[in-house]
């Protein structure tokens, strides 16, 4: 048997040592499952990145040999875990409108932040604007924004390119008197429960700055979805 081997990663040294009888295939498949690991994506990151859809994908593709993991790597998988329902709790998420829906109106009904409540006579309107911070947000002043009006109605355009595009980060960020920031995510989503036509949500507001802890969220807010469509018109009540 071959005693000296020459490769070019751990991967390619246990198919030579699977090949030449060193050890056995279970073994050699288990060293490259923790190769593959190794090359996986780090679940921390999309969380700190409050990336809803990438946690959802990387927790998927880790749970798949995660029973031979590290201590460390337990740990992070466990840890994702536990903060996956956090971020969903930030995230509006939008079932995809049926063909003919020109453009979707989000209604803010409720904004808890702080002290901070609205509607109220008491308080004044806050500024509540949907933007695509990207994967590498752009400068402020170079965003495209859709601010909702004076009654917390905002209208985007449907197909809306902030929410369809793969590497859209669409938020909704709330800035109402000093101290009373907050940000919440939206995303198109297949998955059960989604926000259909005349639907109502809940959603957390994380602080308004680049990696918001999930888990610490500092306020909620309310609003209703509602699709219009082009033949018969708005479904709003």
């Amino acid at each position: 048997r071959h005693r000296f081997f020459y490769f070019t990663d751990y991967s390619n040294l246990a198919e030579q040592l699977a090949a030449s009888g060193w050890i056995r295939r279970s073994q050699c498949q288990a060293i490259l499952r923790a190769a593959d690991r190794d090359s996986m994506p780090d679940l921390g990151t999309y969380v700190a990145a409050c990336d809803l859809r990438g946690l959802r994908q990387g927790i998927t593709t880790w749970s798949e040999s995660m029973a031979e993991g590290d201590e460390v790597e337990q740990d992070l998988f466990r840890h994702a875990g536990e903060v996956l329902p956090d971020l969903v709790r930030a995230h509006i998420r939008l079932a995809v409108p049926p063909p003919g829906t020109t453009a979707i109106i989000l209604k803010v009904v409720g904004i808890r932040l702080g002290r901070f409540r609205w509607p109220s006579p008491e308080q004044p309107v806050p500024t509540i604007a949907f933007q695509d911070i990207g994967v590498a947000p752009a400068p402020r002043n170079s965003m495209e924004q859709w601010i909702a009006d004076p009654h917390g109605s905002l209208r985007l355009p449907w197909p809306c390119e902030a929410l369809c595009r793969g590497c859209s980060r669409a938020v909704l960020d709330i800035r109402g008197p000093p101290g009373a920031y907050g940000r919440c995510f939206i995303m198109l989503d297949d998955m059960a429960r989604a926000t259909h036509d005349r639907g109502t949500i809940e959603v957390a507001l994380l602080a308004l700055r680049d990696g918001p802890d999930v888990t610490e969220p500092v306020g909620e807010m309310t609003l209703t979805v509602n699709w219009v469509q082009s033949k018969y018109g708005s479904s709003i009540m």
